[in-house]
Parts: structure tokens; C-alpha cells; sequence
């Protein structure tokens, strides 16, 4: 027996008894008395806020806050591996290279005015065509 909880009879109509059948595990539920306690705790927060149209904008706030945390850790840990992956290709690069200071600098000049005027988007293969001349 779940201990701190107490049984009630509930009367629902056939429809919502069935939306309850059909969507607690879509909520993560264990039990269907686990989505209708959410359902009750989530509309009395709904009802005792002072003004209720204030209600779903914070709860969808905190929801998106949220959503918006993991994206961005998830994002941030990506483009650290990239980063330390175009480091490692950085200095084997560097390291076969006998390219002069001044000739990097006219290429990094280059690279910016490419991304800028491509809005990033740029391939090895309009490289290649440049460095190649062909």
C-alpha cells in the first residue's frame, strides 16, 4: 500500500477516463493515479495564482529554461571537441608547413572576408580551387 496517500471513489465520464488510460505513460506516469494527482496539483497552481494568464507563461518559462540549459551544455560540449579537434589539425599543420608569418596573415584576411561574404559557408573544394588556381 503507497503510504501518505488515502482512496477515494472518482466519477469521470468514459471520455476522460480514457484520456487517463491513453496518455499517463505519455507523462512518464507509473500509475494512472499518478497523472491525475499531476493533473490536480497542476490546475490548483493554475487556480490560485493571483492572475491566471500569468500562470502558463511561467510554467512554459521554467519548461523552456530548462530545454534550453541542456540544449545548450549539449552544444557547448560539441563545440569543445571541435575545437580541440581543429587544434590537434592546427598544429600538424603548422608543424609540415613552410608557410611565412605574413603569407598566414594575408590567408587569415582572406578566410574572414570568405566567411563574411559567404555567411560561413565554406568548402574544401572553393580551397582547393584557390590555392590550386584551379
Amino acid at each position: 500500500m503507497i503510504k501518505d496517500k488515502t482512496h477515494f471513489s472518482l466519477f469521470l465520464s468514459p471520455q476522460v477516463r480514457q484520456m487517463v488510460a491513453d496518455y499517463y505513460k505519455l507523462d512518464n506516469c507509473k500509475t494512472q493515479s499518478e497523472y491525475i494527482e499531476n493533473a490536480i496539483l497542476f490546475y490548483t497552481g493554475y487556480l490560485n495564482t493571483a492572475h491566471t494568464e500569468a500562470y502558463l507563461p511561467r510554467v512554459l518559462s521554467d519548461v523552456l529554461e530548462g530545454k534550453l540549459r541542456a540544449l545548450g551544455d549539449r552544444v557547448a560540449s560539441h563545440l569543445f571537441k571541435l575545437s580541440v579537434g581543429e587544434a590537434v589539425t592546427h598544429n600538424i599543420l603548422a608543424y609540415e608547413s613552410d608557410i611565412s608569418m605574413g603569407t598566414l596573415r594575408e590567408l587569415q584576411g582572406k578566410c574572414v572576408q570568405d566567411v563574411k561574404r559567404t555567411n560561413g559557408k565554406i568548402d574544401f573544394e572553393d580551397a582547393l580551387k584557390f590555392q590550386k588556381d584551379l
